[in-house]
């Protein structure tokens, strides 16, 4: 039995736990948006592939869907070895942050990763987000996009029908093309490579991402864990 101290200590943690459910059920608990990773991300001769996830759809968002798109990453490289190395080293990235794409996009970011981008109608890398922007409607489906690693022109981003070129993220918005080796110069600080200058052999190392935006976190960024190509290193002969 309960003394009267004891009836009054009860009742004020009764009426306090009501409280909060009240408040929260009026406010309502925050809500985090996950994101699954493509469906499908893997590489052929001068290719990269891209199945989108059509779970990231979520119906009761109708046609403003926190899921945006996708992203693709790079780093490039002179030296397999150097690329082989770094490949390993995001492999295990991903493992440890398998449940934490945060943790994984800062460790990318300080290891030198950047965004693969849209090729702006001046000539220059635009900033726009994500890359491969999916529509509600495009949400749903099981559609497959593609890299197209041209050895001897820009590269592109084709849905099979259209195509836009892609570029670096390169300070110099006259070397951000892909297909030149001399566009590749270590010597004048190029960000996203490392090795000598104009190299005759590139290896990069990719990987891909989900994209969204959190409504009710204006701004928030929200990505799903990396999908990582199963043979690693992607070597690439740039033209002249």
């Amino acid at each position: 039995m309960l003394s009267n101290g004891g009836r009054r200590d009860h009742f004020q943690t009764t009426l306090l736990a009501s409280f909060l459910c009240l408040l929260f059920s009026s406010c309502g608990l925050p809500t985090y948006i996950y994101l699954y990773s493509p469906a499908d991300f893997s590489a052929s001769a001068n290719q990269l592939s891209l199945t989108n996830n059509s779970n990231n759809y979520d119906s009761s968002e109708g046609l403003t869907q926190s899921f945006k798109g996708y992203e693709l990453f790079y780093r490039a490289y002179s030296s397999q070895t150097s690329a082989d190395t770094m490949s390993t080293a995001l492999i295990n990235k991903a493992s440890i942050y398998s449940s934490d794409p945060d943790s994984f996009m800062s460790y990318a970011n300080s290891a030198g990763f950047f965004r693969v981008r849209l090729l702006g109608s001046d000539g220059a890398p635009t900033d726009s987000t994500p890359l491969l922007s999916i529509s509600a409607a495009k949400a749903q489906s099981d559609d497959t996009y593609y890299f197209n690693l041209e050895p001897n022109s820009d590269w592109l981003l084709s849905d099979g029908t259209t195509s836009q070129t892609i570029c670096r993220s390169v300070a110099d918005s006259t070397r951000c093309g892909f297909y030149k080796k001399a566009n590749f110069l270590a010597s004048s600080g190029d960000a996203d490579y490392t090795g000598t200058d104009s190299p005759s052999t590139l290896y990069f190392v990719f990987f891909a991402v989900a994209f969204g935006t959190d409504s009710s976190t204006p701004w928030m960024t929200v990505y799903s864990a990396p999908s990582l190509l199963s043979g690693g290193v992607v070597p690439y002969t740039p033209g002249s």
